[in-house]
């Protein structure tokens, strides 16, 4: 494992855990404590149709079939630019990230918030779209990341796909869907999954493809 993953990842998952710990055992007290600013967002967008009719479109390309299709989408740019066995194991990890958000919501149901405006079946804690978002579009930053070799170009995608995923966030708090360290501990274990798909997929290539490791990551 990398030295940047090394400390990434557990930092990531000790994050998603005191936020699981708050949920489970203080829940009434942060529920109050994220319920103003939860009810704000709400009612700034319901005051904007066309900011709401934008965040509509944009947290739809974070779960459903529009993700599965852009999550697609990757693992057949990766499988083409010769990283096929990151597009796989990206794949696997995409599918099973579909079944990991209802499970965790399952294991903490925590209700929506009253900003909710139309029933949904599945509970709040942690967000499904900050999971999914952060899953595709973080696999798709650490590919950025190794991919471009100029400094430049490489900084300005880490920065774009960085505030598309904080964006996606937002999104649902704006719809009044989530509470803040709902999409918070989304994003964490999200990106975790990520960083953790990458890093399988880099150990298998390094491990049995040894002479074509560089030339594929880099390429």
């Amino acid at each position: 494992m990398s030295r940047t993953l090394k400390f990434t990842i557990p930092i990531m998952l000790v994050g998603f855990m005191l936020l699981a710990i708050l949920v489970t055992w203080n829940r009434n007290s942060l529920t109050r404590l994220e319920e103003p600013l939860t009810t704000w967002c709400a009612k700034f967008t319901t005051d904007s149709p066309t900011l709401r009719s934008i965040v509509v479109f944009s947290t739809s390309l974070g779960a459903g079939d529009r993700l599965l299709a852009i999550g697609f989408a990757l693992t057949i740019a990766l499988i083409t630019n010769r990283l096929w066995i990151h597009g796989f194991v990206f794949a696997l990890f995409e599918l099973s990230a579909i079944k990991l958000s209802p499970f965790l919501k399952g294991v903490f149901e925590r209700q929506r918030p009253p900003t909710t405006p139309l029933p949904i079946s599945f509970d709040s804690f942690p967000s499904g779209h900050a999971l999914g978002s952060a899953v595709v579009y973080g696999f798709m930053l650490i590919w950025a990341f190794h991919r471009c070799r100029n400094l430049r170009w490489r900084w300005s995608l880490l920065i774009l796909i960085g505030i598309w995923i904080i964006w996606m966030l937002i999104c649902r708090l704006l719809l009044g869907v989530h509470y803040l360290s709902d999409v918070t501990a989304g994003c964490l274990i999200g990106l975790t999954w990520s960083f953790l798909a990458w890093e399988i997929a880099d150990h298998l290539v390094h491990r049995y493809f040894p002479k074509n490791h560089s030339s594929t990551i880099n390429h």
